[in-house]
């Protein structure tokens, strides 16, 4: 494939796909990694599955206050909404983990991540398969101040799998 960026010409190679996101953007690359073969290896930083779970748990003002003034439109108990939220989302991460392969996948979690919750991050990380894991002595937020580590663990992987990936000439 090829593409224009930054007025410079350059080639992708399409054995050499990877990637990486954090926290909703690992939820949603946890799908596109499911689906897409190109991507040969990703990261996911602290990610998680159950999202019905996760919107119904949120102690987010905004989602709160979404939440409620939903329940409230319908007349749902939030049993009722989580469940009318696990049936319309179909495209649940923990669904298409397994799709997923272990072996090119490293997944990095915070044992005190408050906001998505261990258990379902754990949750997501098995129906992976069990692929390497880093757990972070941190919460969600304060996670990011691991990020020095983060680089050079992220980098290291994504450099090791791709260099894998490439086929011999």
């Amino acid at each position: 494939a090829r593409g224009l960026v930054a007025n410079r010409l350059v080639v992708v190679d399409p054995e050499r796909i990877g990637s990486f996101a954090i926290s909703l953007g690992a939820i949603l690359t946890t799908i596109l990694s499911a689906v897409e073969p190109r991507i040969r290896c990703s990261v996911f930083g602290l990610p998680a599955g159950h999202i019905p779970e996760i919107i119904m748990a949120s102690q987010d003002k905004a989602i709160r206050k979404r939440r409620r003034a939903y329940m409230e439109k319908h007349g749902w108990t939030e049993e009722q909404a989580l469940q009318q939220l696990k049936t319309v989302m179909i495209s649940e991460p923990t669904r298409l983990a397994p799709s997923i392969d272990p072996k090119r996948t490293l997944v990095i979690i915070g044992l005190f991540d408050r906001v998505l919750g261990l258990g379902r991050s754990l949750d997501l990380w098995r129906a992976m398969g069990r692929p390497k894991l880093v757990l972070l002595p941190t919460g969600h937020y304060t996670a990011t101040f691991a990020t020095p580590y983060l680089k050079v663990v992220t980098y290291s992987f994504l450099r090791r799998q791709l260099a894998n990936s490439k086929k011999a000439i």
